[in-house]
Parts: C-alpha cells; structure tokens; sequence
C-alpha cells in the first residue's frame, strides 16, 4: 500500500531538501572528508594535473595516513584566499608565507621550497643586480593574487618599480613573448612546466630565465581560525607529513615532479 504524505508533511519535506541544497558542499564535509580549496599553480597544483598536482599528491598521501579523505575544488588565486579566510572550506593548497595571512590562517608545516627566478626573452638577458630597485627600467609582470618578495610591492607602490598584472602566468609568458612585459619572475619548476605543456617548441626556445634567483619561497598548507577544527586538521596534516617524509613517499613523489610526471597533457 502506497504511502501517502500529507500537504504540511510534504512542505516540511521540500524546504528541508531546499535547505540542504543550499548548503555549500564544504559545510557538509565531515572530519573524514576534507574539502581543500586549490587553485593553478602547476606542477604542484592543477585541476588536469596527475593527482591534482605534486602538492596535493602530498596533501592526499598524508592525509590519507591518519585515515582521512580530502576533495580538491579549484578557484582563482584570490577567490580560494577568500574561500579560507572566512572558513567555507577546511583548508587550502598551497601558500607562501605572508604576513597578513597569519592575521586568519593556521600555517601547516613546511611542505615545500621552491626558488623562484625572473623569465625573460633570449637576447635580452638580464645584467646581474644587487638590489631590486635596480630592475626599474624592467616592466614586470605579475600574477594577481599571487605571494611576492614585500619589497617588490613596496617598491611598486613608492613608483619605483613598473608591475603589469595579468591573470595567469600564462598569459605572463604571451605579454612576454609579445614584448608586453621585459621579465616576469615565477618559480623555476612551474615556469617550465607552462612552457612544456602550454607553447610549441618555437615559443619555447624564445624564452630563458636568469640564473640569479629571486627568492626561494616556503610553501604551506593554511587552515582557516574561524573553524572550531581547524588546529586539529592542521596537527593530523603534520603528522601525516612526517610519516610520509620519513618512509620515503615524499622522496619517491619529488622525484617523479622533478621527471616531469606532474605536468598536464601537452597542448600546441
């Protein structure tokens, strides 16, 4: 026999099921299911990359060793900073240090560390330089929503230094290649993993980066304050870190970026 509801039964239902589609899917993530808000920074984080990218290969593998699942949701740089910052989801992959954020994010161990380098066109090679306010006859392009050295920006704002915004770093690499911008800094690894998948030999052999290194940048995991759990999924992180650097699988994962395993598909 066929059940039937009654009309205030069925309301009841119907805004329950309305209220439960409202709820962003981060809420609904249990302590088991951690929803991490990424974004394209490849070969380290991609949405086509193999296992999202070499950091959230990490963050999956040590996660996964204090028995916890994650789901990666990519956004813009400066949507998933926002995504955090207000807690509507568990944590993000990845960041450099930075002042400002320790205002309303818990940093997880180190869990990477990349040099970052200036690309620029073959020919127009850079001259070596002492400070930064000597590149001020260089127009720089920059990502928005991306880390830089302070004193980069700083000098920017005081109109010393030229920055030309972009959205990606691939487009970074077309201003470049069309004479748009003189030099561009970006981690080296990344840099050449755009090259590799994204331009066609031609465009590639164009470009080269300079040897004198900008920075070298510690990444981190971040963990939103507003969020009752958050210090307890940053404490399983690091020790899930700590398993995976001390039986081998963080060595085994870094060698498989460093032979090109965590690029995407190529595209020319």
């Amino acid at each position: 026999m066929p059940v039937v509801l009654l009309p205030a039964t069925m309301r009841r239902l119907t805004t329950l099921l309305l209220f439960l589609l409202l709820i962003p899917s981060s809420l609904l993530a249990n302590d088991q299911n951690i929803v991490i808000a990424s974004g394209e920074w490849p070969p380290w984080t991609g949405r086509e990359l193999p296992h999202n990218g070499f950091i959230n290969h990490i963050v999956k593998e040590a996660f996964a060793r204090e028995g916890r699942t994650v789901r990666f949701e990519f956004y813009p740089w400066p949507r998933t900073n926002q995504l955090v910052k207000y807690g509507e989801v568990d944590a993000s992959s990845y960041w450099y240090n930075n002042e400002n954020r320790h205002e309303y994010v818990f940093f997880s161990d180190i869990v990477s560390i990349e040099d970052t380098v200036f690309f620029h066109l073959k020919g127009k090679n850079m001259p070596p330089w002492k400070e930064l306010s000597d590149l001020k006859r260089h127009r720089i392009g920059v990502v928005n929503g991306i880390t830089y050295e302070d004193e980069l920006m700083e000098l920017s704002k005081k109109g010393i230094l030229q920055l030309y915004q972009s959205n990606t770093e691939k487009e970074n690499f077309n201003k470049l290649i069309r004479n748009r911008v003189d030099i561009f800094p970006a981690p080296r690894r990344m840099g050449q993993s755009i090259l590799e998948t994204q331009f066609s030999p031609e465009e590639r052999n164009v470009i080269d980066y300079s040897p004198q290194k900008l920075a070298s940048y510690e990444g981190y995991i971040v963990f939103p304050m507003n969020k009752p759990n958050s210090e307890a999924l940053r404490d399983a992180f690091n020790a899930g870190l700590r398993k995976i650097k001390e039986d081998g699988t963080y060595d085994k994962l870094m060698h498989d970026m460093d032979e090109g395993r965590y690029s995407a598909p190529t595209r020319q």
